[in-house]
């Protein structure tokens, strides 16, 4: 009787070894040959930190344009500020970077507009105010004063967070503009004049 127990008890064990075995062998297929299956996987059960390893892994692996601005949605900036703004700075300045923006929903300005303007954001977060604002200054001598341009998304998102040096610096530069530019920014210039009351 204690034969068939061991019998049994050994084979259950190699058994599970073989399960464990197994598993490892198919992650670790999955996290060379599809990592993007990895990172869905991760990405559906609450894995942010794993999730975002494969994402990263997936566009490291293609290089494809689409793939690190799939691997940019998925980043949280607020926890992950430095590693947004190095994939936000690659994808803005991808040589593919506008045609990219032409071929996604909403067309190309409104793209732009959105990556650079969150970009700005996170050089922000990262204690690069000067560098967002250059970075905003050059979308508009480019794209002109747009609704959704960099400074206004940086007046939107972080307006009440800047301080009275900081909204100072803003406004200068949004003082410096001319023609139409200058007329379009004159309700961010209020809006400025605002928060710079309640500091």
């Amino acid at each position: 009787m204690k034969d068939v127990r061991d019998i049994i008890v050994k084979t259950a064990l190699i058994t599970l070894a073989s399960i464990v075995v197994a598993v490892f062998l198919a992650f670790g297929a999955l996290a060379i040959f599809s990592p993007l299956t990895l990172a869905q996987v991760f990405d559906g059960t609450g894995g942010y930190s794993s999730s975002i390893i494969f994402y990263e892994k997936h566009y490291n692996k293609t290089g494809d344009i689409k793939d690190l601005a799939l691997l940019i949605v998925k980043i949280n900036e607020d926890l992950d500020a430095d590693l947004a703004e190095k994939y936000y700075g690659e994808l803005v300045n991808h040589e593919q970077f506008n045609e990219f923006c032409a071929n996604q929903e909403g067309g190309e300005l409104a793209n732009k507009e959105f990556y650079v303007g969150e970009y700005a954001v996170v050089l922000y977060k990262n204690s690069k105010l000067d560098k967002a604002l250059e970075l905003a200054q050059s979308f508009v001598n480019e794209n002109n004063y747009t609704k959704f341009n960099p400074f206004s998304v940086l007046l939107i998102e972080q307006g009440k967070n800047f301080t009275a040096e900081q909204l100072e610096s803003i406004k200068e530069k949004l003082i410096s503009l001319t023609g139409e530019n200058a007329d379009k920014a004159s309700e961010d210039i209020e809006y400025i004049a605002k928060l710079q009351s309640e500091k």
